[in-house]
């Protein structure tokens, strides 16, 4: 499950992911990005997923990739970063980064909020 905050000062979105993360519970997270014209185009997230539990195969995320190409288009950037704390879970972001998210999507894997924060801010 994720919820999320949006931050008007820095022009964050904040995510929290929790519990356990099927498939479909990231399909629906990249569709709010797509149907949520409110966001800043200039799109910077901060997801804090020290708390989640995939529940899906690494060979998941093609599908996951093929969504994150519908939505690239409608920003001009989009700079994720994500917080995890287990190893299992920083695979699962870095192979993702690496081999499915198109280029003008950027996603580093962070172990604290701060480094996080200033990665996102960082021009």
């Amino acid at each position: 499950m994720v919820r999320f905050n949006f931050d008007q000062d820095k022009g964050i979105l904040h995510g929290e992911s929790y519990g356990e993360v099927s498939i479909q519970g990231m399909l629906d997270v990249l569709e709010y990005l797509k149907t949520n014209l409110e966001l800043p185009r200039n799109l910077l997230i901060l997801e804090d997923a020290r708390q989640a539990h995939p529940r899906f195969h690494v060979k998941d995320l093609i599908q996951v990739g093929e969504k994150v190409k519908e939505i690239v288009p409608l920003y001009q950037t989009i700079k994720h970063a994500v917080i995890h704390v287990t190893p299992t879970n920083t695979v699962y972001a870095m192979m993702f980064a690496q081999k499915h998210a198109p280029s003008n999507y950027q996603m580093e894997v962070f172990s604290t909020e701060e480094g996080a924060t200033e990665w996102l801010l960082k021009k």
